[in-house]
């Protein structure tokens, strides 16, 4: 009686066998649902304290090979461009700071040395009524680059009273016209006005009259972002050290997201994502079906529900895709 059952035995091993060469199933990866960051929230597991051997990951320090290198990535960092900046209507708002350089893209002509393109204006406010000094390099040669007012007529007698109380309001503006004489061509320019340098990447748009070109340019200075009615105090809420139990993740991408910037970590609950401080978009991970995250507001890091082994983050055609060591 037991000689048949043996017989079964050795049947259902090998099956077993021939089961390990299906494929495990694959995972997909659909947007993660958002959901507001709880009051209080306890972990799953006892949270590890920070310690010296325990810490926050910071972003690893990149060691540059030549002056070179160094150079091109500082100027990659410096560099501005309409997506970091507001629009008030086609006017470009940029935010100036010392030492960035600014992306404006001028009209192109019909053809090549026609006078049809539209000018740009440059509108650089507020400062101390200096004549700008303006240097073009690169190509110069297909770009034409004038002073054409600061908001006073030059010619009045009144001139000179006029642009004292200009400056005495705050309101003296240097207004400079760019104008391009080939598409695809692209220089640099530099502007200093007495108290600030402006540096701008010039390039000229591959069409004639379309509306992906700047027509006007303006910036706004530290202290103009804090005229006006002030807001009423937010409650102080008392910062909480991070809880970090494993950093064991590595974060992969274009360079234009800068991973190495990036810094990820899990508390034993939740998974915690720190991007770069030069980004400034949030995009909605991928997650598997099921997972939901929230932003935290005290530092706009990701705060994901569980520990994933792989998480996400699409920018149109490419992603930054952070992974848990096993």
């Amino acid at each position: 009686m037991k000689r048949p059952a043996l017989l079964v035995i050795p049947c259902l091993l090998a099956g077993c066998v021939g089961g390990q060469s299906t494929p495990p199933p694959q995972v997909a990866y659909v947007e993660a649902t958002q959901t507001q960051p709880a009051t209080s929230e306890t972990a799953s597991r006892p949270p590890v304290p920070i310690t010296v051997e325990n810490p926050v990951p910071d972003p690893k320090a990149r060691k540059w090979k030549s002056h070179e290198a160094k150079t091109a990535s500082a100027v990659r960092k410096a560099t501005q461009t309409a997506l970091d900046a507001d629009f008030e209507g086609v006017i470009l708002n940029y935010v100036y700071q010392h030492g960035r350089r600014y992306r404006v893209v001028v009209d192109g002509p019909s053809e090549d040395w026609k006078e049809d393109a539209d000018v740009t204006t440059l509108t650089l406010g507020q400062d101390d009524g200096s004549e700008p000094d303006i240097a073009i390099g690169g190509d110069p040669l297909w770009f034409s680059v004038d002073k054409i007012g600061s908001g006073i007529d030059e010619t009045s007698m009144r001139a000179k009273r006029d642009k004292v109380r200009a400056l005495q309001r705050g309101a003296y503006q240097t207004m400079i016209t760019v104008k391009c004489f080939r598409r695809g061509a692209r220089t640099s320019l530099r502007i200093g006005t007495g108290q600030r340098k402006y540096h701008f990447d010039l390039s000229c748009a591959n069409s004639h009259g379309g509306n992906g070109y700047n027509p006007d340019v303006q910036f706004t200075y530290a202290h103009d972002q804090v005229v006006g009615t002030a807001d009423p105090p937010r409650p102080v809420r008392e910062f909480t050290p991070p809880v970090v139990a494993d950093t064991r993740y590595t974060v992969e991408g274009p360079e234009t997201w800068r991973p190495r910037e990036w810094a990820a970590w899990n508390d034993g609950a939740n998974t915690h994502v720190r991007p770069s401080p030069a980004v400034r978009s949030r995009p909605v991970p991928m997650l598997a079906a099921g997972s939901s995250f929230y932003l935290d507001p005290s530092s706009s890091e990701y705060v994901i529900a569980g520990l994933p082994s792989e998480i996400r983050f699409p920018w149109g055609e490419t992603a930054v895709v952070v992974r848990r060591a096993p």
